[in-house]
Parts: structure tokens; sequence; C-alpha cells
């Protein structure tokens, strides 16, 4: 399970969530910052609470093959994620240029209907196959 946060919420005390946290993940649930790349807070959420899970927002992939700041600002937060362990996904890829840009820079995962629209979960106790649930987050290897 993954727990998604996002800086539509101010932190008051960074302590009390990483102590919450560290419960969750001690259950095994990873933990994601999402919209890595649009603004400071969340820029402070990822140096606070060191998570699994780093989403680029889509208007930093938003033109990326043509745009050369953007491909810098998301090859730094690539290095940033592999030095602390998280996974790096983008968000809002909507045309192939972006999709062999993206792959190019080593973002190994994405999410945009272009790779795939919500769909409901279906599990069934003989089944292992997993599909995401409508409105969900599910990223796609690229």
């Amino acid at each position: 399970m993954v727990l998604e946060l996002t800086e539509h919420r101010s932190v008051p005390n960074y302590e009390d969530l990483a102590q919450a946290l560290t419960e969750l993940r001690k259950a095994g649930v990873l933990i994601a910052v999402d919209d890595a790349g649009a603004g400071f807070a969340s820029l402070q959420y990822i140096l606070n609470l060191r998570p699994e899970i780093i989403k680029l927002e889509k208007a930093l992939t938003r033109a990326i093959e043509n745009d050369p700041a953007r491909r810098a600002l998301a090859s730094s937060l690539l290095r940033f994620g592999a030095d602390i362990g998280a996974d790096i996904v983008a968000e809002g890829i909507e045309t192939e240029a972006q999709l062999v840009t993206l792959r190019a820079l080593g973002v190994r995962y994405g999410q945009s209907h272009l790779l795939g629209w919500p769909a409901p979960l279906s599990l069934s106790p003989r089944s292992t196959t997993r599909r995401p649930v409508r409105g969900s987050t599910v990223a796609q290897s690229l």
C-alpha cells in the first residue's frame, strides 16, 4: 500500500508526522510525495519525510522534450531519488515525445492517460492479478 502526501496542507510539526509515518512504514506502507518540482513545499516534504516514492509534477513533464531546464531539474530529482533510495514516478506524460525523453533521462515509472486509464480493481481469492482502482494513482513501468 502507498500513502501519497501532497503539499496542499501545511505540516505544523514534521516530527509528529514522521513518527506517525514510522508506524505505517513498520506495517509495510510506502510513502509517496506528490507534485515534486511544483514548489518549495514539496521539496520540504521530501527532505523531511524521506519518501520511498517521489512523483514529478505534470508541469515538469509537460514540454520536457523541448526544455533543457525541465530536463535538468528532472535529472537532478532522479539523482536525488537514487541517493536516498526513492523511486521516481513522472506524472502527466501525454505525448510519445515526453515518454521518450523521460525514458532517456532514466525515469522508470510513469502515470498518465497515455500509459493507461484507471480501471476497477479485480481480485478474486484465487487470482493475484491486480488492476488499478478507478481514480487510483498506480504508476506504470516505462
